[in-house]
């Protein structure tokens, strides 16, 4: 009856300033071929990983913390990424500043990356945002190309 009443759009904000990409031209087939779910990419030009959106985050990728999973407050499930192959990092390259089940406002510092730590072993540092849970959503569109700085809105989603 007050479903009138909800919220029916919302927006993921660029976890890090840098270079956005579309997922297709992620360097990775799973990224790129929308495995996980649909978004974007960011190619760092900084260390800090900020939230895209508002909500909980419900797990935190213990050990390397390469990757982090936030439900946003339309339910909306995103994943976070940070670079490709890193799940098998143990050195203290990635930093996480948040734990599973705390709220987060889209902005908060949620992990600090030692890029050249990283970059120097050879890995990919692309970070991916990416809805997992498309059923949920209707569409996408994509709201910056090129250039950002992190907590600008990226992609705007409008749910079912």
């Amino acid at each position: 009856m007050f479903g009138v009443f909800k919220k029916r759009k919302g927006v993921l904000c660029a976890t890090q300033s840098g270079s956005i990409l579309v997922l297709e031209n992620v360097p990775d087939p799973m990224f790129a071929g929308k495995m996980l779910g649909d978004g974007f990419a960011v190619l760092p030009a900084a260390a800090e990983v900020y939230a895209p959106v508002s909500g909980e985050v419900v797990s935190v990728y213990d050990g390397s913390f390469h990757c982090y999973g936030l439900r946003d407050e339309n339910g909306v499930e995103v994943l976070v990424h940070i670079g490709i192959d890193t799940v098998h990092l143990k050195n203290g390259e990635i930093t996480p500043k948040v734990t599973q089940n705390q709220k987060v406002k889209a902005g908060d510092l949620i992990a600090v990356v030692n890029l050249e730590k990283i970059k120097s072993a050879g890995i990919n540092l692309h970070t991916m945002t990416i809805i997992s849970n498309l059923e949920k959503v209707k569409s996408l569109q994509l709201q910056k190309k090129n250039a950002v700085t992190h907590g600008e809105a990226v992609l705007e989603y409008t749910l079912v």
